[in-house]
């Protein structure tokens, strides 16, 4: 059942001539004219299609204003999130859903087709799922209350005049011969980034040394105001009188001197080592990130933690520890098996340390929030996290392999080069996060044999995680002596 009730999807697929599966244009369109004649059409189309003078478009959802009526609203459809009072997308206001509305409504118009109201739906991210299913077993929402609907109309008309002009302004950019020479600026990274910003700069002749390579600034910003080379930047952040950019002012430093060695400040790094006590736990989550939630009490977008590793020492140069969690493969909700493990395998008041501790301290704060038996002890872990990403990002510790980042991911090679024990591209098959976001649910439908292969897989990835995290310290340790 659908926002408005039974519809109609006439999204069709054919395979081309490459042996590609490839939309049916042709047949999506004359599906669409036949479903919106008054009188015998369907009352919602979803993707329905038309073109107009070599223009196509499908609009997500096609709503009949009434039965047996000629008038329709369009509703464009977006995955992001809004919450009361968020003011980032002004309740689904962007300037791009503007744009999509806008051309919709223009070959709709050359079309015939009548359409009143313009919408966006997007996804509400203060809506919490009940756990209700329909007969299927598949989640059962409150569609009214999952997505915010916003009245585009009146600036959707405004758009609409300037449409047909860039149309104009593409085909010709199409068909011409000859290559747009357009300036490189704010416009390279707006609403979307641009595929084509790399090719620009060779073609600008921006040096390899440039803001761009910088890390941690809106180098296309910079690059519109005359800020270019290294020597400029360091002009432009003095001339700011700028204290704030100490990680760029190393990175510099080491680019420009060629320095090999890693840059360290052993007062401010021994400061950070002794604000950790032992024992010492370093953690590290995994997660998914389902769009629309799956579990009770999940909201869309949440990241749901389904698995963590945990290494641990009791005192400086004692014996190192592991334990872990990974949930079950079944597709049951995975954080509170999740939750009780953790508060068991770590104690209260300990001090953990964790890589950009923003992310697990989050996950924690929502366990604490959803379990409130648990809420104590998720809370004491909570409020005694450090980051071990504080001395690199506050340029405390540099090498110029980093080139401009200080995750974990720039830092580890840098500091330990070809050591084959932090290899991560000697993992099995999960590399990163963003694999064994994608793996971890369909395990639930492989065999038995490729459950354990995966399985295996995420928690050799974890692993390393905390693993890495610990010879970061190690490291730390070694440099303040």
């Amino acid at each position: 059942m659908g926002y408005f009730g039974d519809y109609i999807d006439v999204t069709t697929t054919k395979i081309d001539s490459n042996g590609n599966e490839v939309l049916d244009l042709n047949k999506m369109l004359s599906a669409t004219s036949d479903l919106i004649k008054t009188g015998s059409g369907e009352d919602n189309i979803c993707e329905a299609s038309f073109s107009y003078d070599g223009t196509y478009c499908a609009v997500d959802i096609l709503h009949r204003r009434s039965k047996g009526g000629d008038k329709f609203d369009i509703f464009e459809v977006k995955s992001s999130t809004w919450k009361d009072g968020d003011k980032s997308n002004e309740g689904g206001k962007k300037n791009v859903y503007i744009d999509d509305l806008a051309c919709q409504a223009y070959v709709l118009m050359k079309c015939g087709v009548k359409v009143e109201k313009y919408y966006t739906l997007v996804l509400n991210s203060e809506y919490v799922y009940d756990g209700k299913t329909d007969s299927n077993g598949n989640p059962k929402y409150n569609l009214k209350k999952l997505f915010h609907k916003t009245d585009l109309t009146t600036e959707v008309k405004e758009r609409m005049k300037t449409v047909e002009r860039e149309i104009e302004l593409a085909n010709y950019v199409l068909n011409s011969k000859n290559e747009m020479d357009s300036h490189l600026g704010t416009r390279c990274k707006h609403p979307y980034d641009c595929a084509f910003a790399e090719y620009c700069k060779k073609y600008k002749g921006v040096p390899n040394s440039s803001v761009f390579s910088i890390g941690g600034v809106r180098s296309f910003d910079l690059y519109e105001k005359g800020v270019v080379t290294y020597e400029e930047y360091l002009k432009h952040i003095t001339d700011l009188g700028n204290d704030k950019c100490l990680f760029q002012r190393r990175q510099l430093d080491a680019e420009m001197s060629g320095k090999k060695d890693v840059f360290h400040d052993d007062s401010k790094i021994k400061e950070f080592l002794d604000s950790l006590t032992f024992p010492l736990y370093f953690l590290d989550f995994e997660t998914i990130q389902p769009v629309l939630p799956i579990y009770k009490n999940s909201s869309p977008n949440n990241q749901i933690p389904f698995q963590y590793s945990l290494h641990y020492i009791d005192k400086l140069g004692g014996k190192l520890y592991h334990k872990e969690f990974l949930a079950v493969s079944d597709g049951s909700d995975p954080r509170r098996a999740l939750a009780e493990q953790l508060v068991k395998d770590i104690p209260a008041n300990v001090c953990v340390v964790a890589y950009n501790k923003v992310f697990e301290s989050g996950r924690i704060a929502e366990l604490a929030v959803l379990y409130p038996d648990l809420h104590d002890h998720l809370t004491s872990i909570h409020g005694n996290i450090q980051d071990l990403m504080h001395p690199f990002e506050n340029g405390d510790c540099y090498h110029i392999d980093m080139r401009g980042s200080y995750s974990i991911k720039a830092v580890l090679p840098a500091l330990f080069p070809n050591d084959p024990e932090l290899d991560y591209s000697k993992l099995p098959s999960v590399h990163n996060g963003g694999e064994a976001m994608t793996l971890f649910p369909k395990i639930k439908d492989m065999s038995s044999a490729e459950q354990k292969e995966a399985r295996d897989s995420l928690l050799a990835y974890c692993k390393l995680d905390t693993l890495a995290m610990v010879r970061v310290w190690e490291k730390l340790t070694e440099l303040s002596k």
